[in-house]
């Protein structure tokens, strides 16, 4: 009988995990995964299902990517442990960091270990730079920490006990948020006018405030994309007013969006950029933060440690993911077949769905809702059931958005042209399966 299923996998999970590390918010939970391989996992009961949730972009390169592993295994028999001992892979994945960033002659790297923590390892190293608070925009997610919870402009955040009182989280209203604009605008002719409530607050307040944080795209919250103008504004309003300008790439960076950093393809350059997630390969955890040398060393020495930051094996391997996006074709067929999940899937949702919108950039593809149903509750039920109809499908997607209405597909950049032939076609059978009665 198989382990993972002889008691019932669901009560044997609740048994001995504590509530908060379940996700039954997510329509999408439930199988038991013991196995995957590029763009496919496998089930408990030997299901195949195609991932377009990849880690949250974690998994960048899909499932046991052979190079990735073969480093890991060699790494293995050369070295153990080491905490925050120098070693070869530190300077050198530092040094690599600063030239993808682009801030070689006037960059440093800290190093971390989750994205929470990078997104901490920022704020500090900002209010050391320039005291003051700290403003995060709305439907940002930049960790689930204690403190990072109240950069996060969720109402989850609004249950956090503990009070982090230089933090302000703005508006909704704040961000380009195009498809459901909060301001009822329509780009280009709006101006980016969702950006002048958060321009007049910073004038007036400029010398209070350290640092601004910002998704150059929402990442868990959707995968909105705002127009490069809105972050090319904010990017000279905050260096006209000198106040520090964060981006938190922990999904955006290293080829999601088609680039090393979202920001660069939107054409800005943040004071300090925070990494995560795919530096690890999908196998080890790690961060970083990159940015200004003199920012970053406003951090007084020995006060910024953590056991299994940048440590050799989990350089070793962010070290060849670095190598890999470098001298191969990923980003390029990340591009690749982004564009063609867009504009097949817009094809078939819109047969079924015909206000259905969609949107992404480089490796992504999110289909927009909202606008489907004659009330907002309906859509966002809609969407729900139709990511529920797609893993029954075997198709992963993540539902998303800052109304949750959002389906996202968020593919490795190994995958191949039937595996987006086949994404398609799993797609198609779901859609026809979701009852739409709801929706008039």
């Amino acid at each position: 009988m198989n382990p993972y299923i002889s008691e019932g996998w669901s009560q044997r999970e609740s048994r001995v995990l504590a509530r908060a590390a379940l996700r039954p918010h997510d329509p999408t939970y439930g199988p038991v995964f013991v196995r995957g391989e590029g763009s496919r996992l496998w089930d408990a009961e030997g299901r195949d299902y195609l991932d377009m949730t990849c880690g949250y972009s974690a998994n960048n390169f899909g499932h046991a990517f052979q190079p990735l592993v073969d480093v890991a295994t060699g790494h293995l028999r050369l070295i153990g442990h080491i905490t925050q001992q120098s070693h070869p892979g530190r300077w050198e994945l530092a040094e690599q960091l600063l030239s993808v960033c682009a801030y070689q002659d006037r960059g440093k790297v800290l190093f971390n270990v989750t994205g929470a923590r990078a997104i901490e390892t920022a704020w500090k190293a900002a209010v050391s730079s320039r005291p003051g608070r700290v403003i995060s925009l709305g439907n940002a997610f930049h960790g689930r920490s204690i403190a990072t919870s109240h950069l996060s402009a969720t109402a989850r955040a609004a249950e956090m006990v503990i009070n982090v009182s230089e933090v302000e989280q703005l508006a909704e209203s704040d961000f380009a948020y195009c498809a459901c604009c909060p301001i009822g605008l329509t780009f280009p002719d709006c101006h980016v006018g969702c950006l002048d409530g958060l321009e007049a607050k910073l004038r007036r307040h400029a010398a209070e405030i350290s640092a601004v944080f910002v998704e150059p795209a929402l990442g868990a919250r959707g995968y909105v994309f705002p127009p490069a103008e809105y972050m090319q504004r904010l990017r000279s309003l905050t260096s006209e007013l000198g106040i520090l300008l964060i981006s938190d790439e922990v999904q955006m960076g290293l080829g999601r969006a088609g680039d090393w950093l979202l920001s660069t393809a939107q054409g800005w350059q943040a004071d300090l950029v925070v990494l995560g997630k795919s530096l690890g390969g999908g196998l080890v955890p790690i961060s970083a933060v990159v940015g200004r040398a003199e920012i970053l060393d406003c951090i007084p020495p020995g006060s910024e440690s953590e056991t299994y930051a940048a440590n050799p094996l989990a350089t070793a391997i962010a070290l060849e993911v670095i190598r890999q996006l470098r001298s191969g074709p990923w980003m390029d067929n990340g591009r690749r077949i982004g564009e063609k999940l867009r504009c097949e899937i817009a094809v078939v949702a819109r047969d079924y769905l015909p206000r259905a919108n969609m949107e992404g950039v480089g490796a992504c593809a999110a289909l927009e809702l909202a606008h489907i149903a004659t009330t907002r509750q309906a859509a966002t039920e809609y969407t729900a059931q139709l990511a529920r109809d797609c893993m029954e499908t075997g198709l992963l997607v993540h539902r998303s958005g800052p109304l949750g209405t959002r389906i996202v597909l968020i593919p490795a950049l190994t995958t191949n042209d039937a595996e987006v032939a086949e994404t398609i076609a799993r797609f198609s059978t779901a859609i026809r399966a979701t009852p739409r009665a709801a929706l008039d």
